[in-house]
């Protein structure tokens, strides 16, 4: 199965989840707010936590002036496939 194919499957499963279930997307919404306001103006820290907690031996932050935006880039990657 492609990681595609595994991607299609949880988003339906998610959304069969809230569909039969409303309440659920409410509580999971609040979550989402509440969790939202904890990590506000801490986005950088967090980020940077997440580097360190997976043994990131290089962080770059590159701020873009124009675009008033900044990308985040560790290595190794934060984001791995386990099968």
């Amino acid at each position: 199965m492609t990681f595609k194919e595994e991607l299609e499957i949880l988003i339906a499963k998610n959304l069969k989840t809230y569909i039969d279930n409303n309440d659920r997307f409410i509580a999971d919404y609040n979550r989402e707010q509440e969790l939202t306001k904890e990590y506000n103006g801490r986005q950088l820290l967090e980020l940077l936590q997440n580097a360190d907690d997976a043994k990131s031996t290089e962080v770059e932050i590159v701020w873009d002036e124009k675009k008033a935006s900044f990308y985040f880039k560790s290595r190794p990657t934060l984001f791995i496939r386990r099968h």
